[in-house]
C-alpha cells in the first residue's frame, strides 16, 4: 500500500500536480532502499512474463520520438530499451527528487525572506539649473522648497531626505526647509556649508570669492568645509546676515533689516538718511505699491490674492528687487515673474 501511494504521488510530482502537503509527506516517507528493492523485484518478475512491456514497433516508435525531441538523428537500427539502464536511471532520478525535497523547504523559506526585504533605493544625482529670467521653484521630496535665481543651479541626490539632505549650490537661492530633526538640511556653496533643521534662509554665492547668508526664520550654523578661508562655526539668528570675502580674508555678521519702531500702521519715515522702506502691519498691496515706486516697475497683482495679508519690517532697497520679492512671496504663499516692464504676482497653486 505504501509503495502504491508513493508511486501515485511521484507521478503527480513529475506532472507538476502534487500539493505542498504531498511533497512534504513524500520527503518524510520515502525509504530509498525499500523503493529501489521493490522496483528491482518488479523488474525481475517482468522477465519471467512471456509478453514484453512494449511491442517492438512501440519501442521503436518511442525511441524515434525521443530522438526527435532531442533534435538528434537516429542512425542505423534503433536499439531496444535497456531496462537495467532505465532502472538505474530511475533510481538516480529518485535520488535527485529526495535531495530536492530536502532542500525545497529551506530554499522556499529563504526566497520568502528575500522577497520580504525592502529594495534599496537607487540613488540618482539631480541637477537643476535655472536658464530663465525669473525665479524657478524647486520642490524637494522632504517638503522643502528652493527659489532658484536666474543663472543658478543646485545638485542633490534622490530619493532626497531618505538618509540625508545635502545640496550643492552655485549661484543664488532662497531655501524654505521642512523640519526634520533626524536629517539636517545642509547646503554647500564656495567651500562653506549652511546647516539647518527647519528654517528659511537665503544664500548668495554668485562670486567665487564671496558668499552671503541671510537667515529669515529659525536657526542655522555656518562652517568651513574645504578651500577658501577657514572660519569658526558661525551661528545666526533671524534677522542676521553673515558674509565672507575670501580675497580680503574678512567675515562679518550684520543685522537686517532694522527692527521696526512702535508706530501707527503705515509707512514710516526713516530716522537715518537712508532709502530703506519701513513698514508696520502694512497691507501687502501697499508694500508692493511702494516697491513699484521705488524701483520704477509696474506691479501686477490680484487684490483678492493679497486680502488679509500684511507686512511688518524694514526692506533694504540696496538689495535687489528679486531678493525682496522672493522673501515676501515665500512668506505669503505667492509667486512672481519679472520681465523688463513689469512684475506679475500671483497666489501659488
Amino acid at each position: 500500500m505504501m509503495k502504491d501511494e508513493i508511486d501515485d504521488i511521484l507521478e503527480k510530482f513529475w506532472a507538476g500536480k502534487a500539493s505542498q502537503t504531498e511533497i512534504q509527506w513524500l520527503a518524510r516517507q520515502v525509504d530509498l532502499k525499500q523503493w529501489t528493492q521493490a522496483r528491482q523485484d518488479a523488474f525481475e518478475k517482468s522477465l519471467s512474463e512471456p509478453e514484453p512491456l512494449l511491442q517492438p514497433e512501440q519501442s521503436d516508435r518511442v525511441l524515434a520520438q525521443l530522438h526527435s525531441q532531442l533534435q538528434s538523428k537516429p542512425s542505423g537500427t534503433l536499439k531496444r530499451v535497456n531496462w537495467m539502464g532505465w532502472l538505474s536511471g530511475s533510481v538516480a532520478a529518485l535520488l535527485l527528487l529526495v535531495a530536492g525535497l530536502l532542500v525545497l523547504p529551506h530554499s522556499t523559506k529563504k526566497s520568502e525572506l528575500s522577497s520580504q526585504q525592502p529594495a534599496k533605493p537607487a540613488w540618482q544625482l539631480i541637477l537643476k539649473t535655472n536658464v530663465t529670467q525669473t525665479v524657478m521653484n524647486v520642490s524637494l521630496n522632504d517638503g522643502s522648497q528652493i527659489q532658484l535665481h536666474p543663472g543658478s543651479s543646485v545638485q542633490y541626490y534622490e530619493p532626497f531626505g531618505s538618509t540625508s539632505r545635502d545640496i550643492s549650490l552655485s549661484g543664488e537661492a532662497l531655501f524654505t526647509v521642512a523640519k526634520d530633526s533626524l536629517h539636517p538640511f545642509i547646503v554647500m556653496a564656495n567651500g562653506y556649508t549652511t546647516t539647518a533643521l527647519g528654517t528659511q534662509f537665503h544664500i548668495q554665492a554668485t562670486q567665487a570669492q564671496r558668499i552671503r547668508v541671510k537667515l529669515l526664520e529659525g536657526k542655522v550654523v555656518i562652517n568651513h568645509r574645504s578651500g577658501g578661508m577657514p572660519i569658526k562655526d558661525q551661528y545666526l539668528i533671524p534677522g542676521q546676515q553673515w558674509s565672507v570675502d575670501i580675497s580680503r580674508k574678512q567675515t562679518q555678521v550684520v543685522e537686517f533689516p532694522e527692527k521696526p519702531k512702535t508706530t501707527p500702521a503705515g509707512v514710516l519715515q526713516p530716522t537715518k538718511p537712508t532709502s530703506d522702506l519701513i513698514f508696520n502691519k502694512e497691507p501687502l498691496a501697499n508694500v508692493f505699491n511702494a516697491l513699484s515706486k521705488k524701483y520704477l516697475v509696474k506691479m501686477d497683482y490680484n487684490p483678492a490674492d493679497l486680502a488679509g495679508l500684511s507686512f511688518t519690517g524694514t526692506i533694504a532697497t540696496t538689495d535687489s528687487l528679486s531678493n525682496i520679492l522672493t522673501a515676501l512671496c515665500i512668506l505669503n504663499n505667492l509667486s512672481f515673474q519679472k520681465d523688463s516692464k513689469q512684475v506679475i504676482i500671483r497666489k501659488s497653486p
